[in-house]
């Protein structure tokens, strides 16, 4: 009898996405290796076959996202000249971001950024230092761009940068808070427009 042969790249995204789901259900603190193994429809032995521990899981499930966001933005913004539209394109893509994968993430985002702080003050568990390194990134060459073209006023682009990711996620802290305060598309939407203006030259 021949025997199966397992692909442990689809077995490793199984329970990854499970992962994903359960925590989303349960949330971060309350999840068991169990929960996830019967989520995947696996033994719990096997789990450890990959990932040593849930916090190691829930690492490698958070970079997923992060890694899937970095792309589909870059690919979002790749193609566009104006400087302008492409600022506005980078803040509009997370809709599409959140209309397909990141609603659950964004249950789990608070217990994240909870967990980081409460277990690991000094440690960047999570990378959440290269995940916004990353995005300032994105964003800075932007704002360079249009302040060569001379669309965009002479700002600290470093700073500019940082107080846009920390607007994108203060509000998306509030809406995860209470997803009756606002409908996240329209907030997105005026956020993008607030952000353009006051970056653009009169």
């Amino acid at each position: 009898m021949t025997p199966k042969i397992v692909d442990k790249e689809e077995k490793r995204n199984l329970i990854l996405e499970s992962a994903i789901r359960v925590f989303a259900r349960l949330g971060l603190p309350n999840t068991k290796m169990i929960h996830i193994a019967e989520a995947a429809g696996i033994g719990k032995g096997t789990i450890y076959e990959y990932f040593k521990s849930k916090e190691e899981l829930a690492v490698a499930a958070f970079n997923v996202f992060v890694k899937e966001a970095q792309k589909q933005i870059a690919g979002k913004i790749r193609n566009i000249e104006d400087p302008v539209e492409q600022l506005r394109t980078y803040m509009i893509c997370w809709l599409d971001i959140m209309d397909e994968d990141f609603l659950d993430y964004a249950d789990i985002m608070l217990d994240i950024w909870a967990e980081s702080v409460r277990l690991h003050q000094g440690k960047d568990l999570f990378g959440l230092n290269k995940m916004y390194a990353l995005y300032r990134k994105q964003i800075i060459e932007i704002l360079n761009r249009g302040i060569k073209k001379g669309v965009f006023k002479p700002v600290d682009t470093t700073v500019a940068a940082a107080v846009i990711i920390g607007t994108l996620d203060g509000l998306m802290i509030q809406w995860l808070l209470d997803k009756k305060l606002f409908k996240v598309r329209y907030a997105l939407e005026q956020l993008a427009d607030m952000v353009v203006r006051g970056v653009m030259k009169v």
